[in-house]
Parts: C-alpha cells; sequence; structure tokens
C-alpha cells in the first residue's frame, strides 16, 4: 500500500506543480514591439532636446540614471551644449527614430543640424522600477571629430 501511494505523489506531483505554475492568469507576458518601445521612448528623448534647446539643464537631466548624472551634471550638459552650437548649430530636426538593440535600448536618429545635416544620434536607455530612464548619449558628426 506504500508503494502505491508514493507511486501515486510521484506521477501525481509534476502535474500538480504544472498546474499551479500555468493556472489561468499567469499568461506569459507578451513581447513589445519595436514601435511600442519607440512611442514610448520618444518623447523622452524629444523632451530632453527641447529642454536644452531652451537652456533648462537641470530639467533635461531628470531623465538621466544615476550614472549619467554623475557624467554629465546640468554644467557638463550647458558645456556639450555650446559645442553642438559652435561646431554644428542648433538642432533643426531629430528624425525619425530607430531602434537598434532591444537589450541595451539604443535609440539611433539622423538628424539635421544647422551646419551639418547629417548627424546621427544614438540614445541609450536602461529600464528601471520607475520606468525607462538615459544612459548614455554619442553624437556621430564629422565636425565634431575634428
Amino acid at each position: 500500500m506504500k508503494k502505491i501511494i508514493v507511486l501515486l505523489i510521484v506521477l501525481c506531483l509534476p502535474i500538480l506543480i504544472y498546474l499551479v505554475l500555468n493556472k489561468k492568469g499567469n499568461k506569459p507576458i507578451p513581447a513589445t514591439t519595436d514601435k511600442e518601445i519607440t512611442d514610448e521612448l520618444s518623447p523622452i528623448v524629444k523632451d530632453f532636446f527641447n529642454q536644452i534647446k531652451m537652456s533648462n539643464y537641470q530639467q533635461a537631466t531628470i531623465k538621466f540614471d544615476e550614472q549619467m548624472k554623475q557624467q554629465m551634471p546640468p554644467s557638463e550638459l550647458a558645456n556639450l551644449s555650446t559645442q553642438l552650437d559652435n561646431q554644428i548649430g542648433q538642432l533643426i530636426e531629430l528624425g525619425a527614430p530607430t531602434l537598434k538593440q532591444k537589450n541595451n535600448i539604443i535609440l539611433e536618429y539622423n538628424s539635421k543640424f544647422e551646419k551639418e545635416n547629417d548627424v546621427n544620434i544614438q540614445v541609450v536607455f536602461k529600464k528601471y522600477p520607475d520606468g525607462y530612464k538615459i544612459s548614455g548619449l554619442w553624437f556621430d558628426s564629422n565636425k565634431l571629430s575634428n
């Protein structure tokens, strides 16, 4: 009799575990599409560049993660803005975002500035419990390289 009970437990335990783990309501989270990601993050990027345009550097860094805030505090962002203005001018058009990587979430923009029409901007995001934060920013321009 003990053998039958042990056998029933051994046979039923995997079924019970499967039912508990896969009960109704525990559906897997659907994968996020590229469009959903860009639709969610593009307003953050647009607001960032609008704040820079208005010289609101403190406000522009609000969506930076802690490491980015340390590497580029508002004073450094002001210096970067001045360098951009001097070398490639003001941002005229940000362009449409392209999602380059899903793991690091890099949005890439082919942008136009006053003095250069083909500037590649990459904005890197990391996801935190309170939402996405900017964790990297790169400008690829021939005029900035010199």
